[in-house]
């Protein structure tokens, strides 16, 4: 599952950027909005809800528990950013934490599959 999570915290990432470098008012800007509102918030909002409800809850002792509730309130801040609620956080702020989630996962991915140790 943290396959998963990376994958879907790097396609939130992408979308980000697509809405920064995406003029709206350009044809192609409605494949963008496909992309973002029928993937991405649908993706970020189910895994980060499946990382706090089912995963984070059921290992809040540990390390990856404690992440896993942290990166998945971080996943639920975007998905409600990229369709223009409002969140706690400034948008700079939900971007740092999606990125600073996909970093802690997406190093943890490497080393595991170099056989190296890992946090936690």
């Amino acid at each position: 599952m943290g396959i998963a999570v990376t994958v879907a915290q790097l396609l939130g990432l992408i979308a980000y950027a697509l809405s920064k470098l995406v003029d709206p008012s350009l044809v192609g800007s409605n494949k963008a909005t496909m992309f973002k509102n029928r993937l991405v918030v649908p993706l970020l909002a189910g895994l980060g809800l499946w990382n706090i409800a089912w995963y984070g809850m059921r290992n809040i002792e540990t390390f990856w528990g404690q992440a896993a509730i942290i990166t998945g309130v971080a996943m639920l801040m975007a998905s409600l950013d990229l369709t223009g609620r409002r969140v706690l956080l400034p948008r700079p702020m939900v971007v740092i934490a999606l990125l600073a989630s996909f970093s802690l996962y997406a190093i943890t991915l490497v080393r595991l599959n170099l056989g190296l140790p890992i946090i936690g």
